[in-house]
């Protein structure tokens, strides 16, 4: 189905043109549409884009919040704590150096 706003092939059924947002006739109701169409075409807004007022007011909300965004000062980043050594926290190492120190002892007294 062909939107009679933008000319975009649409698929057959469909309500509304994927392209411009515009409500596509009914086939019952487009001989009678294309005949008083092609008497006084609009060409003015012919290839201008039309959405639809909820889209419209969505995008301006998008907007709104975005530019809110911006102006919020960011957060600073966590600073890492001071006790760590590569991105693990010293009791940690300690705990794996016990671990070691008491695997070494068992093997040695394996011997």
């Amino acid at each position: 189905m062909r939107c009679p706003e933008c000319s975009h092939q649409n698929t057959e059924g469909a309500w509304l043109c994927i392209n411009c947002g515009e409500k596509l006739p009914r086939p019952e109701t487009a001989e009678a549409d294309l005949s008083s169409e092609t008497a006084a075409p609009d060409e003015s807004g012919r290839f201008a884009p039309k959405i639809s007022e909820n889209l419209r007011r969505l995008r301006e909300q998008t907007e709104r919040e975005r530019a809110a965004s911006e102006r919020r000062p960011r957060k600073a980043a966590p600073s890492t704590p001071s006790t760590s050594l590569l991105g693990l926290p010293l009791t940690v190492w300690a705990a794996v150096a016990i671990l070691i120190i008491a695997f070494v002892i068992v093997v040695s007294n394996l011997q």
